[in-house]
């Protein structure tokens, strides 16, 4: 099977405007703060996070379903996701402790997060039809809901409220995880077998169905909030992510149309693990030197875009990647 061009590029983009926004907000003075970054802000927080998590489920279904093609059996696979997702949490949580201290091991931020709602995906997955993911999805956000309008005691808040009503709580980001499941699935289905489609006619729609409810329920009062995340923020941001997905399905994995500036994308998106490890480590010595939020915006933005910069020349310097071969040739 072919690597998706466009699952690289949507995960480059997310990662690239991670990276934007952690750097302004680690350098630019509040009182700086103006509509400049307020709007990476908003991008950020909004859509990179449902960004990841969706095309996290994406490569889960890619994996999955090209194993199976290949006659890997279910238990082996089962044991691959377990260690690389289950791996995901362990990497989180010792970051979490290097970058915030030990009070932080239980903090539940994202790559814990990414890791079980994998785990959980996958063994909805298993499921022949697509009753089961759409069912744990519905599941997943009815007990967000249901936590977020109860009472909780505190000796069964400290435990859960992190995993399941956090900044990244479980319910609101498995059902990205779940979106991203169904659109792999589909999306694979196009690339392995309809060379004669035009577009991902699903993204298109679902995506624009999502975003018509959420517009409806934010009309209705249920405003898109992503703290704490409302229901119509995750319809929303869903939506977004899936079309973003469809258009550049059909432009590059369809149409095989290059995209501007797309080696420097794609290397953000093949390498987002180790970018991210990396500048969480760095902003710890940051940190330490006591030397943030001291700048004005505009030269924050300057030092920003040369670290953007510094950051794909330098991961091409240590891991060149091997030149594409030549239609025709091998």
């Amino acid at each position: 099977m072919e690597r998706s061009r466009s699952i690289d590029t949507a995960r480059g983009l997310a990662v690239i405007l991670m990276i934007t926004y952690h750097i302004l907000v680690w350098l630019v003075r509040t009182s700086d703060r103006a509509l400049f970054f307020r709007t990476i802000q908003v991008m950020a927080t909004y859509f990179a996070p449902a960004m990841f998590f969706i095309l996290t489920g994406v490569t889960l279904s890619f994996s999955y379903l090209s194993r199976r093609a290949k006659g890997q059996p279910v238990k082996e696979i089962t044991i691959h996701v377990l260690k690389r997702y289950g791996g995901l949490i362990a990497i989180g949580i010792v970051l979490n402790i290097i970058v915030w201290g030990p009070g932080s091991f239980w903090l539940w931020d994202v790559l814990e997060m990414i890791g079980l709602c994998n785990i959980i995906a996958y063994f909805l997955l298993l499921i022949p039809a697509d009753w089961g993911l759409l069912a744990g999805g519905a599941a997943g956000l009815s007990l967000y809901v249901l936590l977020m309008n109860i009472s909780i005691p505190h000796s069964v808040a400290v435990v859960i409220e992190n995993p399941l009503m956090g900044t990244f709580p479980l319910g609101p980001f498995l059902f990205f995880t779940i979106v991203g499941v169904i659109s792999g699935k589909r999306m694979l289905q196009i690339m392995q077998h309809e060379t004669g489609s035009s577009v991902c006619k699903e993204c298109f729609t679902g995506g624009a169905v999502l975003v018509l409810v959420s517009i409806a329920a934010h009309l209705l009062g249920l405003s898109i909030d992503r703290y704490p995340v409302t229901i119509s923020y995750v319809a929303f941001a869903s939506g977004i992510t899936i079309l973003v997905v469809g258009v550049l399905f059909w432009w590059q994995d369809i149409k095989k149309y290059p995209v501007p500036a797309g080696r420097f994308i794609t290397i953000y998106g093949r390498n987002a693990l180790n970018i991210y490890i990396a500048h969480y480590l760095i902003y710890r010595v940051y940190r330490f030197a006591d030397i943030g939020r001291r700048f004005h915006l505009w030269p924050s933005v300057a030092i920003t875009v040369i670290i953007l910069l510094i950051i794909p020349a330098i991961i091409v310097y240590i891991k060149p990647e091997a030149p594409r071969p030549i239609e025709g040739k091998t």
